[in-house]
């Protein structure tokens, strides 16, 4: 039995992500390669964009890490 992470986006597709693939969540975190992005979130969550992010780390070894950024409704659920 596997159990996965599922994300929905208003602007993308979701993600799946299996959970035995994670091998870290970190507090912050936000998403710096893409600027456009990254400008549109801090317009719409303003300086507390960094408190109310998660970054969820995975993958299938520790050389190929992918990073996904997660944005929560509030500081607390962060």
């Amino acid at each position: 039995r596997s159990c996965y992470l599922i994300s929905n986006s208003v602007l993308q597709d979701g993600d799946v992500i299996e959970l035995c693939q994670v091998s870290d969540i970190r507090a912050g975190g936000v998403p710096n390669k893409d600027a456009k992005l990254l400008s549109n979130l801090q317009q719409k969550h303003g300086d507390s964009l960094e408190a109310k992010s998660l970054t969820i780390c995975s993958g299938t070894d520790y050389i190929n890490i992918n990073y996904q950024h997660v944005v929560c409704p509030d500081t607390e659920t962060a």
